[in-house]
C-alpha cells in the first residue's frame, strides 16, 4: 500500500469515526500549499475535504487549531463566505470541512463584483471584532502591532536565511542576493519607515490600539478562494487566522505572488478597504509599511531554500523531479519582489 493509499484510508476512517458517515470515494486534491488535501464523497451524498496539516509536532504554530477554531467562530456568527468546519482530530492533525464546488477564483480575470465580495468579507470580519468571543482568538501569524514589532519579524526572517551557505552554485546566488541586495535594502527601508512615522507623530514602538485591529485569515486573497458556479467567492485557508493589523491584511492581498490585479482593481480594493476599516491612521500605515511587507514576501518565497521549508513542500506533494529549477524560480520571484518593494518606497502603486 502506498503512502497516498494509507492517507486515503485514514481520511475515510476519520470521516466515518468523527461524522458517522459511510465513505464511497476518496481522491487526492492538488494545490494544498503546505498541507495535504483529500476529497471524500459519502454515501449520504455529502462531499467533504479532509486536510492533513504539516508540522503538528515540529511546528510551534497550531495551524489546525487556528483554522478550525477560527472558521468555527466565523460560521457560528453568520459568516458564509467560508467552508463550514465539520470535525477535527487534533491529535492526528486532521481537519474536516465541507467541499466547495467551483473553480479557483484566480483562474479568471478579477471583476468589480469579486472586489466587492472581498471587501464585504473584510467588513464582516471587522464587525466581529466587537464580539466578546473574539477576545479569546489568537493573534494572526506574524501579527506585528507596532512598527518595531514588524521590523523584528523582518530581521528574524532574514536571520533564518543566514543558515544557507554558498556550497552550491544556486546557493551562492542566493547568498549574494541576501547579502548584497536584500540586507542593505532592508536596513534602508527600516530607517525610512521610522522617519516617516515619526514625521506623522507616531513612535515606532507604539502599539496599535485594539479598536484599530481586525480579524484576518492572514493569507487573504483570490489565490485562496473558490468561485462557485453562481459567482459567489468562498475564501479558504485560515491556518494563520487571528487578530491582525488591517495594513498587513491589505498589503498581503496585493503582494501575494499568485495575485495579479489590474491597477484599477487594486486601487478600488484599497479605497473600499480603507472605508470599511474607518481607521484615521490606516492610509499612512499602509503606505509606510507596504514596502516592508514587500520585503517580507521577498523572503517568504525563499523559504524553500531552508530545510524546513523544503520539507513542507515535500509534505504537500510538490513535484521534486527538478528541485534546482524550482528553487531558481523562487529566487527570480524574490528578485522581482525586491525591485517592486523598492519602487513602492517612492510611490504607493495601488491608488493615490
Amino acid at each position: 500500500m502506498t503512502e497516498s493509499d494509507q492517507e486515503s484510508a485514514i481520511a475515510a476512517e476519520a470521516v466515518t469515526r468523527l461524522l458517522e458517515l459511510d465513505v464511497s470515494a476518496v481522491q487526492r486534491i492538488t494545490g494544498g500549499g503546505n498541507n495535504k488535501l483529500y476529497r471524500v464523497d459519502t454515501q449520504a451524498g455529502e462531499t467533504l475535504v479532509v486536510k492533513y496539516y504539516f508540522g503538528q509536532l515540529s511546528d510551534n504554530r497550531d495551524r489546525l487549531g487556528a483554522e478550525f477554531d477560527g472558521l468555527d467562530f466565523l460560521w457560528r456568527n453568520g459568516v458564509r463566505q467560508i467552508s463550514c468546519p465539520r470535525a477535527c482530530d487534533r491529535e492526528k492533525g486532521i481537519g474536516i470541512y465541507d467541499y466547495i464546488f467551483g473553480e479557483a477564483a484566480s483562474y479568471a480575470t478579477v471583476s468589480d463584483d469579486d472586489i466587492y465580495q472581498a471587501v464585504r468579507f473584510l467588513g464582516q470580519l471587522k464587525e466581529l471584532t466587537e464580539s466578546s468571543e473574539a477576545e479569546a482568538l489568537p493573534e494572526a501569524a506574524e501579527a506585528g502591532f507596532s512598527l518595531d514589532l514588524l521590523i523584528d519579524i523582518l530581521y528574524r526572517r532574514l536571520a533564518r536565511l543566514q543558515v544557507v551557505e554558498p556550497t552550491l552554485p544556486l546557493q551562492k546566488e542566493l547568498c549574494a542576493f541576501r547579502d548584497e541586495r536584500l540586507t542593505p535594502t532592508l536596513d534602508r527601508m527600516v530607517q525610512l519607515a521610522r522617519s516617516r512615522r515619526a514625521a506623522h507623530g507616531f513612535s515606532s514602538e507604539a502599539l496599535l490600539k485594539p479598536d484599530q485591529r481586525t480579524l484576518s485569515s492572514s493569507d487573504f486573497g483570490f489565490h485562496n478562494a473558490v468561485r462557485r458556479h453562481d459567482g459567489e467567492i468562498i475564501f479558504v485557508d485560515f491556518e494563520y487566522f487571528g487578530w491582525d493589523d488591517p495594513a498587513k491584511t491589505i498589503s498581503d492581498f496585493l503582494l501575494h505572488p499568485a495575485m495579479a490585479l489590474e491597477p484599477v482593481r487594486s486601487g478600488a480594493f484599497v479605497a473600499a478597504s480603507l472605508d470599511v476599516f474607518g481607521d484615521y491612521d490606516l492610509a499612512d500605515r499602509l503606505r509606510t509599511y507596504f514596502p516592508l511587507f514587500g520585503l517580507k514576501w521577498t523572503m517568504i518565497v525563499l523559504n524553500e531554500f531552508l530545510p524546513e521549508g523544503w520539507k513542507r513542500r515535500l509534505f504537500s506533494g510538490v513535484n521534486t523531479e527538478n528541485q534546482e529549477a524550482y528553487l531558481r524560480g523562487q529566487l527570480e520571484k524574490a528578485a522581482t519582489l525586491l525591485v517592486s518593494a523598492t519602487e513602492a518606497q517612492t510611490e504607493f502603486p495601488h491608488g493615490s
